[in-house]
């Protein structure tokens, strides 16, 4: 380009002979041109067109070389309305205009391109004009590959998404059914102790679908509000064991958010301890509460359930419920402390939350 600019014959152009160009005007072309970075210039009254090699590389075969000396609004005519309003507030004095992938559509190589570009028009000081501004320097970046990426990007993450979605609100609708199904059997169940274990067993897998109905409800896939789950996981189980109905459930919960793995773990966890409670320290119609809470200390998460039943007995120790406890509590690596206190049972967790 600056062999272009040599050799341009510029006393056919508005602006002259390069001798007899402004010092600013000479200055910023010498700078435009010792630059990889695109510069464009616009320059006096008509806004002649000066670019750099850099910026040549943006332009088609129906702009470059031919707009080099050419007066702006013959040059981008197709875009005015885009670019007139920023030179003038510019040229007027009024100050810089700074824009970020801003879109400003050329046509290049025979076609009209959707391109992006991030860009400044800055005042290039004249003295000698009114507005105390001669030019325009532009200083850009084309961004049209980095926006259409970051586009694609995001498109395919929103398919992801519902893909997402689809897939829990499916896993959540089977294990409803596998609920149902589970307590269909029971009901049709010959023994007392069949029944029971098909009722405990249909609650496990509710609570497992608990947190799958909160996650497709709020879109979250990787945490979980947990004062959210533990209340709608303990209204399940209350709802679940209905017909105790001389038992009250209830709950409260810190406010934040945990991993959706831990959420689950905790979910049947707490649906073995309630439930435990429901089945062991209220026997023959005894009335009475079972409270479950959910608090916070330090980098640790503690759960508390806990009765003022009739305590846990020997009995109650080594059945698949504890068994199940103790693994979970593994999985978590939890620690637990359990005992009878007074009238009751209580049981504390402490849950070591991982970063």
């Amino acid at each position: 380009m600056g062999a272009a600019i040599r050799s341009k014959d510029w006393a056919k152009t508005s602006l002259g002979p390069p001798d007899t160009w402004p010092t600013e005007l000479r200055i910023v072309v010498r700078l435009m041109l010792t630059t990889n970075h695109p510069i464009f210039v616009f320059w006096g009254p008509e806004l002649t067109c000066l670019y750099n090699d850099a910026y040549s590389q943006s332009l088609g075969p129906e702009l470059h070389p031919g707009a080099l000396g050419k007066p702006a609004r013959e040059v981008w005519d197709e875009i005015w309305d885009i670019i007139g309003p920023q030179i003038k507030i510019v040229m007027s004095g009024k100050g810089a205009t700074w824009h970020k992938d801003h879109l400003v559509p050329i046509t290049r190589k025979g076609a009209r391109d959707e391109v992006f570009w991030t860009y400044s028009y800055s005042p290039i000081d004249d003295p000698s004009s009114a507005s105390g501004v001669g030019g325009v320097l532009v200083i850009c970046s084309e961004t049209t590959e980095k926006v259409l990426t970051a586009r694609e990007l995001q498109q395919e993450l929103e398919a992801r998404e519902v893909l997402l979605q689809e897939v829990n609100h499916r896993i959540k609708n089977s294990l409803q059914l596998v609920s149902t199904l589970l307590r269909l059997e029971g009901r049709a169940a010959q023994t007392d102790e069949t029944r029971s274990s098909l009722s405990r067993a249909s609650a496990r897998v509710n609570a497992i679908s608990s947190v799958h109905e909160l996650i497709y409800r709020t879109g979250g896939f990787a945490t979980i509000r947990i004062k959210d789950y533990v209340g709608e996981l303990c209204e399940a189980i209350s709802d679940s064991l209905a017909g105790q109905s001389g038992v009250t459930l209830t709950y409260e919960s810190v406010e934040m958010e945990v991993s959706t793995d831990l959420a689950i773990s905790m979910a049947l966890l707490i649906n073995e301890l309630v439930t435990n409670a429901f089945k062991h320290a209220f026997p023959n119609g005894r009335m009475g509460v079972i409270e479950v809470k959910v608090s916070a200390e330090n980098d640790h998460l503690t759960v508390c359930v806990a009765d003022n039943g009739v305590g846990k007995s020997a009995e109650a120790s080594g059945n698949l419920g504890s068994r199940i406890i103790d693994g979970l509590v593994g999985q978590v690596s939890a620690t637990i402390s359990e005992g009878n206190e007074g009238e009751g049972h209580r049981v504390h967790l402490r849950i070591p939350l991982k970063g």
